[in-house]
């Protein structure tokens, strides 16, 4: 998925997306505004998914019910294959932790919490990136 913007959806696992098998890329795109009703407002990365890639992406606003356990933001799987995140934003979601789950390569991506346990030697922070609400700047394209 490419230059995509998923926002406003609802649904009981994955209010974003939800990756049920197979190898998922997300790139240049905006998750926000998403509600899961049991497990992670932004991406589903089910247990039976391999290779999650998120580049150059931005995770922010999505919300799944607190007390479950679940990432408000991404769960990252535990299917074989390489989970990585590179250049994307995690943050502002609400629920128990913007991640859960383990990837296997990140680099120079914002974690709003900290619980995405991104490599902290490889350009990576934890900070509030204090991000605006989402704003309408781009006219749709037919």
């Amino acid at each position: 998925m490419q230059r995509s913007l998923i926002v406003g959806n609802t649904a009981l696992n994955g209010g974003g997306i939800d990756v049920a098998m197979g190898d998922a890329t997300i790139s240049n795109s905006t998750i926000s505004g998403n509600i899961a009703t049991d497990e992670t407002g932004g991406i589903y990365n089910d247990l039976g998914s391999t290779s999650l890639t998120i580049e150059a992406s931005t995770i922010v606003g999505n919300s799944t019910p607190v007390g479950n356990g679940s990432a408000s933001g991404v769960l990252v799987g535990t299917g074989g294959g390489t989970k990585m995140i590179h250049n994307s934003i995690v943050a502002g979601n609400t629920g128990d932790a913007q991640c859960t789950g383990t990837w296997t390569n990140t680099a120079y991506s914002i974690d709003g919490d900290g619980s995405c346990n991104f490599d902290a030697g490889a350009g990576n922070q934890t900070i509030n990136p204090q991000l605006g609400p989402l704003a309408d700047t781009f006219p749709l394209m037919s």
